[in-house]
């Protein structure tokens, strides 16, 4: 699943196991950083075999960074950014990843309701066909 092949990206490079969560953001942890899947684009779609058979899909993923200190919470969407920005011809898991980009620069998306700072990024994602 992709929240696992990014959740070993960012944890392998150095992003604490302890602060990453997959697929949400709980409310009862003030550093954290999620991986959430977010809507992405149609397959890719191949006419030289099979007519229509999908070569490689396309998802996005959103990585949001939560702190007390909006400089931590800054910092650690900046570290995700620079260990997925620019992945390219990359297996993980057994998964082939074509590319990983960003959509955008980290930005400053809000103050929660515990006036903790949020940043958050987004990604697209090239990635082999998953069986």
């Amino acid at each position: 699943m992709i929240c696992d092949d990014i959740f070993d990206i960012l944890s392998s490079g150095g992003i604490s196991s302890a602060i990453l969560f997959k697929s949400q953001l709980p409310d009862n942890v003030d550093t954290a950083v999620a991986i959430l899947e977010t809507g992405g684009e149609a397959p890719i779609r191949s006419f030289n075999t099979v007519v229509g058979s999908v070569m490689a899909e396309q998802p996005r993923v959103q990585i949001v960074s939560r702190a007390l200190s909006y400089p931590t919470a800054r910092t650690n969407i900046h570290t995700a950014w620079k260990l997925l920005e620019n992945v390219q011809n990359r297996t993980i898991n057994s998964v082939r990843y074509l590319s990983i980009y960003a959509a955008q620069s980290p930005f400053f998306l809000e103050r929660d309701a515990n006036n903790r700072a949020v940043c958050a990024c987004n990604f697209s994602v090239v990635k082999e066909r998953s069986t």
